[in-house]
Order: structure tokens, then C-alpha cells, then sequence
């Protein structure tokens, strides 16, 4: 049975603008919500980006509603960065997001409270870093 855990989530995470979304998200993703004007647009780029499938995604989309589910795949996204616990495997962090929502333990206003807090301190970067191009 599907989770209810989306209609728990505070109002400032179920109504998150793109712009919100766009401040969260890693360079790769960021790249892809300018791109759109909805961020339903960019679910098959995102999904690719994450190299997560379908099927995980719609599983995510029945326990919790497909903007939370979003909201978890920019969460997983930009904690690969995360400065001591990377995520190695953005889709199977979506699975697991996905299970903690249907036993209604997922509290994703910590995981975004989690990265402001760190993209503040400059602790997590919003990409991996790159060389200097040659001039």
C-alpha cells in the first residue's frame, strides 16, 4: 500500500519552486532543470544522468507522490558530493528513500536542511572538482 508519507512533509518541501529545486540540485542536474521550465521536464535526463531505471522511479512515485520522489532524486543527486558520506549509487539510494517512505520514516526536510547548511559552510560542493582549463 502506498505511503501517505508525502502529505506529512512540510510545506516548504512539497512546494518547492525550480528555482528551490535548481539551489539543491548537483551542476549536472542544475544543468538540465535551466533547461526546462517544469521540472517534470527533466525526469528522463535526471534518470539517466543518476542511472537509475524507470521502475525504481515509479516505485518511488507510489510512496510518495512524484514531486517528493523528484525532490529524492536531487537529494541523492547532489549527496554524491556529500563531503563524508558520498552516495555511490544514486539509484539504489532512491530505493532505499523509497522504502523508508512506505514504512514512513523518510524526513527529506533534513536531508535539504542537511545540504543548505553544508553548501553554506562550503562544505559540499555542487560537482565534482575539475581541472583548470589550459589558457
Amino acid at each position: 500500500m502506498p505511503s501517505l508519507q508525502h502529505r506529512k512533509e512540510p510545506d516548504r518541501i512539497a512546494g518547492m519552486r525550480l528555482e528551490d529545486l535548481r539551489g539543491l540540485a548537483s551542476e549536472d542536474l542544475a544543468f538540465w532543470l535551466d533547461a526546462s521550465d517544469d521540472w517534470q521536464d527533466t525526469i528522463r535526463h535526471v534518470l539517466r544522468e543518476l542511472g537509475t531505471e524507470i521502475s525504481a522511479w515509479h516505485e518511488a512515485c507510489d510512496a510518495m507522490g512524484p514531486p517528493l520522489a523528484f525532490l529524492a532524486l536531487i537529494v541523492r543527486d547532489r549527496n554524491r558530493f556529500h563531503p563524508k558520506l558520498p552516495v555511490l549509487n544514486p539509484a539504489s539510494a532512491l530505493r532505499a528513500f523509497t522504502e523508508r517512505a512506505r514504512e514512513g520514516r523518510l524526513d527529506l526536510a533534513r536531508s535539504v536542511a542537511g545540504i543548505r547548511h553544508r553548501t553554506r559552510k562550503v562544505l559540499q560542493p555542487e560537482g565534482p572538482d575539475r581541472p583548470l582549463r589550459p589558457s
